[in-house]
């Protein structure tokens, strides 16, 4: 099965934006031990940087992004089992996110 990353965005009012990438899982992650490795990562509020991460941002199109108001941070919801086809732009597999995001924490 492969796995559905679920994140948002909320921007400084509290307006939500909802996206989602699906992974390749070559390993068969358990996807417990897949959430764990994540929340572990980001530790605390859950938050992260699209752009560093490679995946899409989320902030809303319709209204400009205000520095005063508005903040770069996404933040993860959660991972599920999708039979649904990989569709990260990167074509990368869960376990690249997963290192990926471990690196980021080492250096943070």
């Amino acid at each position: 099965m492969n796995i559905e990353f679920q994140y948002l965005y909320r921007d400084g009012g509290n307006y939500k934006n909802f996206g989602s990438l699906v992974f390749g899982n070559c390993g068969r992650l358990a996807i417990e031990e897949i959430r764990q490795r994540i929340e572990h990562a980001i530790d605390g509020d859950k938050t992260f940087v699209a752009s560093c991460l490679k995946v899409p941002e989320l902030f809303f199109r319709d209204f400009p992004f205000d520095p005063e108001l508005d903040h770069g941070l996404h933040e993860f919801s959660d991972v599920v089992e999708t039979g649904s086809p990989s569709n990260d732009p990167g074509h990368r597999d869960i376990l690249d996110l997963l290192v990926q995001l471990e690196a980021q924490a080492t250096t943070a």
